[in-house]
């Protein structure tokens, strides 16, 4: 084949929204050759590549520079993907990548190689490096055979996916709103190794057993739901106690932070604390990847810095950077015990190296969740901060006082 004949074959790949006879062609020929299901033609693995970030980041500037962005991103995404796949310019800030035969887990890395290039590109080594300009959604929808219409353009292709993530954030979040007059938040007594003071309570969001899927969601919108539900039990918890000289400790997922979508719908409720909350309110943002970049967490705690005192990184017992993210507005890096129901030597070496890797400055270290008295010793003995768990106290039903430890 020719150099022409091979790039001709990629320029073939991008769907034409103005064209919608030669589009819906291109869209029925897609799933037709991938067909999954006898009632129905399933799309495959479609990736949506959202610019809305980019969008905001570049304000009044946008419109000058969003053609060299969506020049840029197809670029890249002629390089990732193979002759099975197709792709379309959704709106200005939208492109949608059709994987035709690779499975959902290749397809979304691909799509997330694409995001991290285009970002990498765009932002290189700066002070915006790590900025995720290019945000990646998956999904999986079906095109029934009797709604073609559906196949017609763009727009349609649009409604489509977004009807399936609707429809896939709906069903993960069922359950939680089945079990929610049930959900309750305890608090865990959070001990000051140094002063031997409960000066501050993790709450944590408890939910009756069998009710939850083990694994979370797919899409975030379960993990959003339980947020919700923590900041608005959180609210009643700090309006009845106006006077509380305690910490709360307010778990929040990092998903939930990261998506336009989810951290809106925080917001929405965070407006609504106390306002003095801000000086009480610590925000514990579990499911934070040890490899952040620290652009990642200051742009994104920005967005909720005006509602609280700071934020509690919570890490994995390996992870070792914490001075690479100063000025991303954590006070703390947290880790927890994990699976772990007893102490053991190699449990004990990892709880002294992540205080070793991380403590310094103003950063605390805290250790959630010790099993047992021997486990919370251990971290004691290794010099953590801050312990909480059954092995130090259990966890209470109501926002407790300020005490003192023996």
């Amino acid at each position: 084949m020719s150099d022409t004949g091979y790039f001709e074959s990629f320029d073939r790949q991008k769907l034409d929204p103005t064209d919608k006879d030669g589009f819906k062609t291109a869209m029925i020929d897609f799933c037709r050759s991938n067909k999954m299901a006898a009632d129905a033609l399933l799309a495959g693995n479609v990736e949506m590549l959202g610019l809305e970030n980019l969008k905001e980041r570049f304000g009044d500037n946008w419109v000058k520079v969003r053609g060299k962005v969506h020049l840029l991103t197809e670029t890249i995404i002629k390089k990732v993907i193979t002759p099975h796949d197709v792709y379309v310019l959704a709106n200005a800030e939208q492109f949608i990548v059709l994987f035709g035969k690779d499975d959902r887990a290749t397809a979304q890395m691909k799509a997330q190689q694409i995001a991290k290039e285009v970002n990498r590109r765009l932002h290189g080594a700066g002070p915006d490096s790590g900025f995720e300009g290019v945000v990646v959604k998956s999904m999986i929808f079906e095109v029934p055979r009797d709604e073609p219409e559906k196949l017609t353009g763009v727009k349609e292709l649009t409604e489509t996916v977004e009807e399936a993530r609707q429809k896939k954030q709906d069903e993960e979040t069922e359950a939680f709103e089945a079990a929610k007059e049930t959900i309750r938040l305890h608090y865990w007594p959070i001990t000051n190794i140094r002063k031997r003071l409960v000066s501050m309570y993790r709450a944590e969001l408890t939910i009756p057993d069998g009710m939850m899927p083990d694994d979370g969601s797919e899409t975030g919108a379960l993990e959003c739901a339980m947020d919700i539900a923590t900041v608005q039990l959180a609210r009643s918890t700090l309006e009845d106690n106006p006077r509380a000289k305690p910490f709360l400790l307010m778990p929040l997922h990092m998903d939930t932070i990261t998506s336009k979508q989810f951290r809106e719908a925080i917001l929405v409720e965070l407006k609504l604390l106390p306002e003095w909350a801000e000086k009480r309110l610590l925000l514990y943002v579990i499911g934070i990847d040890d490899d952040v970049p620290q652009t990642v967490l200051h742009n994104n705690f920005t967005y909720l810095s005006p509602f609280c005192a700071g934020f509690v990184g919570s890490f994995s017992r390996q992870f070792k950077r914490a001075d690479q993210l100063q000025g991303a507005g954590l006070i703390g890096t947290a880790c927890t015990a994990g699976d772990a129901k007893e102490v053991t030597p190699s449990l004990v070496e990892e709880l002294s190296n992540f205080v070793v890797n991380n403590h310094g400055g103003r950063n605390r270290t805290f250790f959630f969740g010790a099993p047992d008295l021997d486990t919370a010793t251990s971290a004691r003995k290794v010099h953590y901060d801050y312990v909480d768990g059954p092995g130090v106290a259990p966890a209470l039903g109501s926002f407790g006082p300020v005490f003192s430890v023996a």
